[in-house]
């Protein structure tokens, strides 16, 4: 029956035309669909967890808030680990799940443990803030600037912008960052305020009272009601500076601008934006998470276009990020390399078989890709570098499976059997080793699948586009080739006897006849490859190939926004002399709006900027890369500004950690002070180490205020009085609120006191007595130092010691270095966890490691099944140490590091490797089912599997060319290495394979499954 129905197939053209046109359209119908991003989505399962108690001390905060928070959340089902910061008046608590954990539930939960939190905190503190989208990044950023606008100009052109851009189609949102809001500044005079005779705290309670509206409610006359309103609200500037605060004896009003100087000021907290050299506000756009971010692009592109070209000329509107772009251009680049691919495996394909078969052959690589991309639009697979490069690597494979197929139809024809019959006989003889061969290669790429975290989910469409592409290939190769075939083919003329099939023929004879010195010349290569790993530099992820750096900015600590941005001025003058830089995008107070998703969390602080640089590094002749450039400014930065602290940084393509980093943990500070002083030095000591820092705790200076409680109780003075009164006084405090045309504005009320004899002059009234004295009567102030952060680890008291590492060098080298230097030394009450790229290497090569064992068993189980022996798997199995010896060779040769890409490259080289291998071993108990000798069914299926052998494994090798050459740091390891994997482990296995099986399998007293 089945016969049947193949033979219908196979002779019915109309079904293999409709076949062929429904592919090639919906295919290319469902690319245009799909929607496009630059890199796969991560989803980074970390939390922030944030709150503010006014007016704390940072050991206030940690012991009333990030405590009882650290405590609280340890609760949470996935919990792992959590990192905290506490400073003046703020908590940061940064929350890391499990691998494993179930994110969403994990968030959901979290919110109902923080809800719970909020009512052990003090009363003061204002409600927990939670932020656990920290991948999001931006997809848009435009700047606006312009010499003649000021900030309240420019914000009105940001918010014009703002509503157009949002109406565009697939636009989630778009934020304005850098938007100075203003404010009211009443600044009381000190000295005026104590000849007054009020205090601060009336001051602000009469400005609170005289702006206010309360419904006085209404009339009714005759039935009739009538509402009755009370203007009281400030409308102005006047208004405020006009309200009364005193009458004197002589019934003379004192007014608020008598005592205090009322002005309009920018509210000095909120972050400032700017682009190369001028203040700016960035507006930020995110696109919708469905969209195909292409199409997006070119109607948000249309709309910004309009937008510029209605505003006036003086407005600089600048692009400084536009993913559709980079989208665009990354995608350009994978598909040129998959067409080169195509059209270098067609040519192969042709130049050994011939025209006919070549051509029918080829089809399954434009049928399969058309029907793999009709499979991710079903699936929800987005067309990003990864599912690319996935098509990229499989190109050659696709084809295999036809290759098989038409080279066993052409035998059968070559054999003098009929067209329908020579197509039946191929499928039989071919069906069950290529599904294997098939299944064989899925598995060997599946242990991409148990990677856990970002890893896991950057690499997942990988393992998802090998499973559909092969499975699409079988398909194509099972109905449409012999199809194909039954048209076209006709019996070939005698196969030449080329040189290349004799001279493996030959080598194959020889090694018959010294089977042992083979096998221990096999043996011996591939020991000197393991050796020759010693000296193969160790990587997780590389920097990601884009021409953008950035650079963090950390001011002295305590310092003020002003004296951060003078820092940040330095740093700019330097770029801006730089003509490798194209163009800098900076912020003030916090860290540029996510222009990358593995950006790490930064502070939002007053002492903190960063800077983003659009680069050409190779625009001059200095640079070769982007390390080179940025070691360079790095020296330079290094050389001119003592100031702070500043750092000059790669974008990574994986969620940063250092290079090198050490996390120091104990009870007490002292130690960790100690010993991280001690661990930088060592580090700084090592070749290649650079940047080398720690984030522990820095002092800055306080006055201590301290009251006297005796005699302040005896003038009637409480603490309450003290406290709010100079707090007031230095702090300022939001009295109320001014409105006009729409908006609201702050009124904060402050003293202008500016130094330690003022505030010791402060007059301090009792709310009980109001009796007025200076405040040095009543409290003692001395200056005394004052940690500026407390920082944790788990609930201990923590300090992490990283180095970034000069270019050439190895992360994994310095680390060991550093434990040996290490080793011999004491450092008591203090433990050391290791924490940098050597420990994502060890932890995820040893998940793949692991995965890879389990998915050979499972390749075992199947070739037994195949093979109906227990031995024969085995001997297939040979060929990995031999694809290993040219995966190592090839990596060695162009001197490409033993990347996490290049592991998962030789992984997935297994199944390649054993997939020639099932083929000839099969074709070798074939030719013993015809009555041949061991020896001489060997050299038969080794003649007779040749050219499908070869073309297979120069198909798969040719395929991955364009993107060994392509320069790309993720994807060129993992090309080389499956290259000269797959092409010496080929070329050795016609030769081993047949050599061992003759050893192992003599005769016919094999173990049979």
């Amino acid at each position: 029956m089945i016969r049947g129905i193949l033979s219908k197939i196979i002779a019915s053209s109309r079904f293999i035309t409709i076949f062929i046109i429904l592919s090639l359209v919906l295919g290319l119908y469902s690319y245009y669909l799909l929607p496009k991003q630059e890199s796969p989505e991560v989803s980074a399962p970390v939390a922030m967890i944030s709150n503010i108690y006014p007016g704390a001390s940072p050991q206030e905060v940690e012991r009333m808030v990030t405590r009882v928070i650290e405590s609280n959340i340890r609760k949470l089902p996935g919990y792992d680990f959590s990192e905290s910061y506490s400073r003046n008046s703020i908590s940061v608590v940064l929350l890391q799940l499990q691998n494993d954990a179930p994110v969403e539930e994990s968030w959901n939960e979290l919110r109902r443990i923080l809800s719970d939190t909020q009512r052990e905190l003090p009363p003061e503190c204002l409600p927990i803030q939670l932020n656990t989208d920290l991948a999001e990044t931006a997809g848009i950023i435009v700047s606006l600037s312009g010499q003649h606008y000021n900030p309240e100009e420019l914000a009105v052109v940001a918010e014009k912008f703002k509503k157009r851009l949002e109406q565009v189609e697939g636009i989630a949102r778009f934020e304005i960052f850098g938007e100075e809001k203003k404010r009211i500044e009443v600044e009381i005079d000190h000295t005026r305020l104590a000849a007054s005779g009020l205090s601060l705290e009336e001051i602000f309670n009469i400005l609170q009272a005289q702006n206010v509206v309360i419904p006085p409610g209404a009339i009714v006359e005759e039935g009739i009601k009538t509402n009755v309103r009370i203007p009281g609200w400030y409308n102005s500037l006047d208004d405020i500076e006009n309200t009364i605060i005193g009458v004197s004896p002589d019934g003379i009003s004192q007014r608020l601008k008598d005592i205090a100087n009322i002005r309009w000021e920018l509210e000095p907290d909120r972050p400032l934006a700017r682009y190369n050299g001028q203040s700016a506000l960035l507006l930020t756009g995110y696109f919708e998470a469905e969209e195909n971010i292409l199409l997006v692009g070119k109607k948000l592109r249309d709309e910004l276009d309009k937008l510029k070209s209605e505003a006036p000329h003086d407005l600089l509107v600048d692009q400084v990020l536009f993913q559709p772009d980079e989208v665009n251009k990354n995608l350009y680049r994978f598909l040129r390399n998959l067409l080169e691919g195509i059209i270098l495996v067609i040519i192969v394909v042709l130049l050994g078989m011939g025209w006919k078969n070549a051509l029918v052959a080829s089809t399954a690589i434009p049928l399969s890709i058309m029907l793999s991309f009709m499979a991710m639009y079903l699936l929800g697979i987005k067309v990003q570098e990864i599912s690319i490069a996935a098509l990229i690597i499989v190109l050659g494979i696709l084809v295999d499976d036809a290759i098989v197929m038409v080279d066993a139809i052409q035998v059968g024809l070559d054999k003098g059997l009929k067209r329908m019959e020579a197509c039946l006989q191929g499928l039989k003889q071919a069906a069950i080793p290529i599904l294997t061969a098939t299944l064989v290669i899925i598995i060997a790429f599946s242990p991409i699948f148990v990677l856990p975290g970002a890893p896991g989910e950057f690499l997942q469409s990988l393992p998802q586009i090998v499973l559909i592409s092969l499975l699409a290939s079988y398909v194509v190769a099972m109905f449409i080739t012999p199809a194909m075939a039954y048209r076209f083919f006709t019996p070939s003329q005698h196969r030449k006897d080329d040189w290349l099939r004799r001279f493996f023929a030959y080598l194959l004879h020889e090694s018959m006849a010294r089977k042992r010195t083979a096998i221990i010349s096999s043996l011996l290569i591939f020991s000197l490859a393991v050796y020759a790993l010693t000296f193969m530099g160790l990587q997780f992820f590389p920097s990601a190939d884009k021409d953008l750096l950035y650079i963090d900015i950390n001011a002295p600590a305590g310092s003020t926004r002003v004296r951060t941005e003078e820092l940040l001025l330095q740093v700019e003058d330097i770029l801006s002399r730089e003509g490798e830089v194209l163009a800098y995008t900076s912020s003030v107070g916090s860290a540029v709006p996510k222009f990358y998703i593995t950006l790490p969390v930064s502070p939002q602080a007053p002492d903190f900027a960063q800077v983003m640089l659009r680069i050409r590094p190779q625009q001059g002749d200095r640079f070769q890369n982007n390390e080179e450039m940025a070691s360079y400014l790095q020296e330079k930065l290094d050389s001119r500004i003592s100031a702070g602290n500043i750092k000059v940084k790669l974008l990574e393509k994986a969620f940063p950690v250092a290079p090198v980093q050490l996390r120091i943990s104990g009870e007490q500070r002292e130690n960790l002070r100690q010993a991280a002083e001690l661990i930088k030095s060592k580090l700084k000591q090592i070749p290649g180490s650079r940047n080398v820092e720690d984030n522990g705790e820095k002092e800055i200076q306080q006055l201590l205020v301290e009251a006297d409680a005796e005699k302040a109780s005896r003038l009637g003075i409480s603490n309450y009085d003290i406290q709010r009164q100079t707090s007031l006084a230095l702090e300022g405090g939001r009295a109320s609120v001014l409105r006009q045309e729409g908006e609201q504005y702050s009124i904060l009320l402050r003293s202008d006191i500016n130094s330690r004899q003022q505030l010791e002059n402060l007059s301090i009234k009792s709310a009980y007595s109001k009796r007025s004295v200076p405040l040095k009567e009543i409290v003692g102030i001395e200056v005394k130092p004052q940690l500026s952060s407390i920082n944790k680890y788990d609930g201990q008291n923590s300090i992490k010691v990283r180095s970034d590492i000069r270019p050439g060098y190895s992360a994994v080298e310095i680390e060991k270095e550093l434990k040996d230097k290490l080793s011999s030394v004491e450092l008591p009450g203090v433990s050391l966890l290791y924490d940098g790229e050597y420990k994502q290497i060890k932890d995820n090569f040893g998940i793949l490691t692991r995965a890879a064992l389990l998915a050979l068993f499972l390749i075992y189980f199947i070739l037994v099944l195949q093979f109906h022996s227990f031995i024969q798997p085995l001997v297939i199995f040979l060929t990995i140490p031999l694809a290993l010896i040219g995966s190592i060779l090839g990596l060695l040769l162009f001197r490409q590091p033993l990347s996490f890409m290049a592991f998962i490259g030789m992984v997935s080289l297994t199944g390649l490797v054993i997939r020639n291998a099932i083929l000839l071993i099969a074709f070798i108990n074939d030719a013993r089912e015809r009555g041949l000798a061991v020896e001489k069914a060997c050299e038969d299926a080794v003649e007779r599997r040749f050219r499908p052998i070869i073309l297979s494994a120069v198909t798969a090798t040719i395929g991955l060319v364009p993107l060994a050459l392509s320069g790309s740091s993720l994807f060129v390891p993992l090309a080389i290495a499956i290259i000269f994997g797959l092409l010496v482990a080929t070329l050795l296995t016609m030769v081993i394979i047949p050599v061992v099986y003759s050893l192992l399998l003599p005769e016919r007293t094999e173990v049979k499954a």
